[in-house]
């Protein structure tokens, strides 16, 4: 496993950092927080929270990119064909690992933000949605990122 890499033996479950996250940004003054669920599973895939920033209600969405983390960590174990119960060993350590790292980077951020060094929406601007499903980034990476220009 890369020296670099936070948290991939994390024993924190994931709905633990959830709910630090959760109450972080309750703290920061979150109206409205919902989270995603991968269909049969359990496994939360993103949180949304709505904040009002300048009397101006905006919503943004985290993700949790569990399968980038499972993936890495397979070729990482130079694991090229795991067992199942591998395969499940892995993707829970990985819903963990990314879990938790959401949480430090939140809590990191928001600690920016009250000591003003940054704004809300300077570091949750990637994130903020502009539809119900597509995210600033989202928009600049399906234009090639031209908008930048």
């Amino acid at each position: 496993m890369a020296i670099n890499l936070k948290n991939y033996t994390s024993v924190v479950p994931a709905d633990q950092s959830i709910l630090n996250i959760e109450r972080l940004l309750v703290q920061a003054g979150a109206s409205h927080i919902m989270k995603e669920y991968q269909p049969f599973d359990g496994v939360v895939e993103a949180i949304s929270f709505k904040v009002v920033v300048n009397k101006e209600p905006l919503s943004y969405r985290l993700p949790a990119n569990v399968e980038a983390v499972v993936k890495l960590f397979i070729k990482s174990k130079r694991a090229s064909n795991p067992t199942e119960a591998q395969q499940k060993t892995i993707k829970a350590q990985a819903v963990r690992t990314a879990w938790k790292n959401i949480h430090e980077w939140v809590h990191l951020q928001l600690t920016m933000i009250e000591l003003g060094q940054v704004e809300m929406t300077q570091v949750f601007l990637p994130y903020m949605l502009l539809s119900p499903t597509q995210t600033v980034f989202d928009k600049f990476k399906e234009s090639n990122f031209k908008a930048l220009n």
